[in-house]
């Protein structure tokens, strides 16, 4: 029980414990924003994939070029990706 109680207290009077500490709250928050980030961005390129895949399966309507599936339309930048770019 003292050799517990010893090193106990030269563990608590170290600094690398509370860096330890630190750093894995650090790779948390790190983790919880990039998390965030995927379901926020993963809900929007599903629906821009999903945007494409119908312009390419029915891509004119009634001889024209549907209005959704013109160049920008769905994204609002224009360029290549339909907006994100």
């Amino acid at each position: 029980m003292q050799r517990f109680m010893t090193l106990a207290s030269a563990f608590v009077r170290e600094d690398d414990a509370a860096s330890m500490i630190e750093y894995a709250l650090l790779a948390v928050l790190i983790a919880m924003v990039v998390a965030v980030a995927a379901l926020t961005l993963g809900h929007a390129v599903s629906t821009e994939f999903a945007n494409i895949a119908n312009c390419v399966n029915q891509p004119t309507t009634g001889g024209a070029i549907s209005a959704n599936c013109q160049a920008g339309a769905t994204g609002g930048g224009g360029g290549a990706a339909g907006g994100f770019f």
